[in-house]
């Protein structure tokens, strides 16, 4: 009330605002930006290379066990296989057949219109 100017003839002092409170100051921070692009260091295709098995759950109804999924850390370029079976031989083949159709792509990049899919 004394600040408002509503109090008349009693000894009170207006409160001094030290700068900005704590409150104001954190509501006034910015977050900061993120960066447009990560650093990897990757100079080339195929220096590395992720993959990941994902296994639905068995009452997803199809015919399929796992998704593998490859992707270039270069180019980022995802490539995804459908698997009827989740053995470790299945998996393995379809990730040499990756890297040959991976390879023949780099030397010839005419030729990317993706591995060939065999069931």
């Amino acid at each position: 009330m004394v600040d408002g100017g509503l109090v008349k003839g009693m000894l009170l002092t207006q409160r001094q605002q030290q700068g900005p409170c704590y409150a104001c100051h954190v509501g006034k921070q910015k977050k900061k930006a993120h960066r447009k692009k990560l650093d990897r260091g990757l100079e080339q295709p195929n220096q590395v290379v992720y993959d990941d098995l994902l296994i639905p759950s068995n009452d997803n109804g199809t015919r399929y066990e796992a998704v593998l999924i490859i992707m270039d850390g270069f180019s980022r370029f995802v490539t995804m296989y459908m698997l009827t079976s989740k053995a470790s031989e299945v998996i393995n083949k379809r990730i040499k057949e990756y890297i040959l159709w991976e390879e023949q792509a780099w030397w010839e990049p005419h030729q990317i219109p993706g591995p060939a899919v065999v069931h």
